[in-house]
């Protein structure tokens, strides 16, 4: 069982944070123990369209309700990026927001900001 198939979510977000899974080692986002199962933690836990996912300082919001109608080949996505203070997890920054990209775009950026931003460079909007 993948950790995120225990999840309550609408299936245009299990589909894409499975992919996001895919491009980080496991146990990369936050996760706790609940009845010996390991389960993410979910900053977006009331909204069945969105989830956020987190590692250290960094927060991703992504969301599919305006899209959620869409076919999966033409799915779009909204995305936040913020850093947060880590013991009372408030925003301290919004990095940067997206809206109307495609899964391409989503995942390049989700890649850029866990792995390469460090609060003093910028994401970037074109990718390899």
């Amino acid at each position: 069982m993948h950790i995120f198939d225990a999840i309550n979510k609408d299936v245009t977000i299990q589909r894409i944070t499975i992919k996001i899974f895919e491009l980080f080692e496991d146990n990369f986002f936050e996760t706790y123990i609940e009845e010996n199962e390991t389960k993410i933690v979910d900053y977006w836990e009331g909204d069945l369209c969105a989830i956020g996912l987190k590692k250290d300082n960094k927060v991703v919001y992504i969301s599919t309700w305006d899209f959620r109608f869409y076919k999966p080949d033409k799915m779009k996505y909204y995305v936040d990026f913020e850093t947060i203070n880590i013991n009372t997890l408030e925003t301290l920054e919004v990095v940067k927001n997206l809206d109307k990209i495609n899964e391409e775009i989503l995942l390049n950026e989700v890649v850029s900001f866990f792995k390469n931003y460090n609060g003093s460079n910028q994401l970037s909007s074109t990718f390899i």
